[in-house]
Parts: structure tokens; C-alpha cells; sequence
């Protein structure tokens, strides 16, 4: 079977019918060393704690790395996802392009490897679009006839569960994307009884949850998003701030050139009153240099 390559916006790792793409979106932030796995085989007796667990969930695969090491750790439950999603803006076309290019010099390009894109986001990618799981390829525009099917970009949009469609649901999809929402053990549970394939992702994510140190690098993880998040805010502020002190600037240099016309026209006005002036007082002077001159000749 020929391997397809699989890019997701986070780093996991491969299974055995892909190559899965690492990218360091999470772990350049505070490590340059790549995940190594750590867990140990869930005994009987880690099982049974996790079916006894209740309350909330700390850190749930919402947080990115939790979502890296989940899938680092537990192989079977990456490969259960990527199969019901594969049955099936910008950055993440960037990264599927980057894996794309796979073929090495003298390679024939139609070796290529299929890349496809599969972004879980937390948001609405189009606000007036809203979709659970959008599928997006090459087409023709006008007769919409498909150019390939090597370049493929999956959305899964987990704030829009909702709008799964029958497909969506027969293929368990919006099972997992309720599993990484659910905030509660119980929650997790219940997904469990409806489809046991989650078992396994289960059971990971509460050993992940019970490590300390993990749950120090998730920690951090979030005091970073949340730095990365008020810096963008502060330099979204600082821009508009920007924008509007050179308004202000422009506004201020228009009225500094309309003062400063309005002053050469005061000067000329004034000039011409300092010449009326002197003019009449010219005036003035003859006058009276006339008035004397009637009144020595009257004497």
C-alpha cells in the first residue's frame, strides 16, 4: 500500500498507513527536543482508577500539547481518529504545501505522496459559513471537476458539533471532536459507552492528567498561549493606535497649513494696513505742513 502523508496542526507522530508530519507549533515554544514517549501499558488497576474518576477534567486535548502527547503516546487511538476523519486560511495551506514537496531529486512525480491537511480548530474558520467537517480540494471552477486528489485540507470545526451530518455521525467524527471538548470524566465515560474505540484515548488521558510533570509543560503551554495572545492583542492595539495617531498627524499637518496660510494672509493684511497707515500718515504730514503754511501767510 502506498503511504499517504498526513500534516495536522499539531505534532503527532506515524502509524502504520501514513506518514504523519511533525510540526513544532507546541513544543518550539518550550523545547526544542522532540516528544519522547514515557507512559507505561494501562494496568487493570490505572484502568479502574480511570473508571472511577470523576470531576473535571484539568487538561483536556483541547490544550495543544496534551493533544501532542495524547497522540505521541497512544498510536491506536491516532490511528482510530485519522481513520474516521479519512473515510472519510493560510497557515495550514502553508503547511500542507511544505509536506506536499516530498519527492527527492530524480524522484518521478507521480511517486508524489498524498498530503492531507486534518486542523481541529476551536473556532468558526468562516463565521458565515459555519461547518462541522468541511472537506477542501483543487477543482475546476467552472465545471468542478477535481484536479487531484493528493491535496486535500480537512476542517473540523469543534465549536459546531451541531451541524454533523448523518455521514459525519456514522463515521463516529463527531464522537471524537465531543471528546476533546468534554470538560468532566464523567462526560468522557458516557462517549466511551456510546463508542468504545475511545477506550483507549481515554484511559491515555487520564494517565497524562495524573503526571506532574506533564502537567507543568501544559501549564506552561497555556501561560505561553496566553502571553502569544495578549502580545497579539497589545500589537493589535498598538497598530490601531497607530493608525489613528497618524490620522491625528494628518489632521494636525492639514490645520498647520491652513494656519499658516491664514497667517501670510494676515501678514499681507497687515502689510497693507501698515502701508495705509504710513500713507495717511504722509497725508497727514502735508496737511499740516499746508495748514502752517496758510497760517504764516494769514500773519
Amino acid at each position: 500500500m502506498k503511504k499517504s502523508k498526513f500534516v495536522t496542526t499539531h505534532p503527532v507522530t506515524a502509524h502504520s498507513n501514513a506518514v504523519i508530519e511533525t510540526l513544532p507549533y507546541a513544543k518550539e515554544i518550550f523545547t526544542s527536543q522532540p516528544y519522547v514517549k514515557f507512559l507505561p501499558e494501562a494496568t487493570p488497576e490505572i484502568r479502574q482508577q480511570f473508571l472511577q474518576a470523576s470531576g473535571k477534567i484539568e487538561y483536556c486535548p483541547t490544550n495543544n500539547y496534551m493533544f501532542q502527547a495524547l497522540f505521541q503516546e497512544n498510536t491506536e487511538a491516532l490511528t482510530n481518529l485519522v481513520c474516521s476523519v479519512l473515510h472519510w486560511p493560510e497557515r495550514s495551506l502553508g503547511y500542507l504545501c511544505r509536506n506536499f514537496d516530498n519527492l527527492n531529486k530524480g524522484n518521478n512525480y507521480t511517486t508524489v505522496k498524498s498530503a492531507i491537511h486534518i486542523g481541529f480548530l476551536n473556532f468558526t474558520l468562516f463565521p458565515n459559513l459555519p461547518e462541522f467537517h468541511a472537506t477542501y480540494k483543487i477543482q475546476n471552477i467552472k465545471n468542478q471537476n477535481i484536479y487531484t486528489d493528493k491535496f486535500i485540507l480537512h476542517v473540523i470545526e469543534l465549536n459546531s458539533i451541531d451541524l454533523a451530518t448523518k455521514e459525519d455521525c456514522d463515521y463516529e467524527i463527531d464522537k471524537w471532536a465531543s471528546f476533546f471538548k468534554a470538560k468532566t470524566w464523567e462526560d468522557i465515560r458516557m462517549l466511551i459507552n456510546e463508542n468504545p474505540a475511545l477506550q483507549s484515548a481515554g484511559e491515555t488521558l487520564y494517565q497524562l492528567n495524573m503526571n506532574d510533570q506533564l502537567r507543568e509543560t501544559c501549564e506552561r503551554f497555556v501561560y505561553a498561549e496566553a502571553e502569544k495572545n495578549a502580545l497579539n492583542e497589545m500589537n493589535t492595539e498598538l497598530k490601531q493606535l497607530n493608525a489613528e495617531l497618524k490620522q491625528t498627524h494628518a489632521a494636525l499637518t492639514k490645520s498647520n497649513a491652513e494656519l499658516e496660510q491664514s497667517n501670510a494672509q494676515l501678514e499681507q493684511s497687515n502689510a497693507q494696513l501698515e502701508q495705509e497707515i504710513a500713507d495717511k500718515d504722509v497725508e497727514i504730514a502735508r496737511l499740516k505742513a499746508l495748514l502752517a503754511s496758510r497760517d504764516n501767510s494769514d500773519k
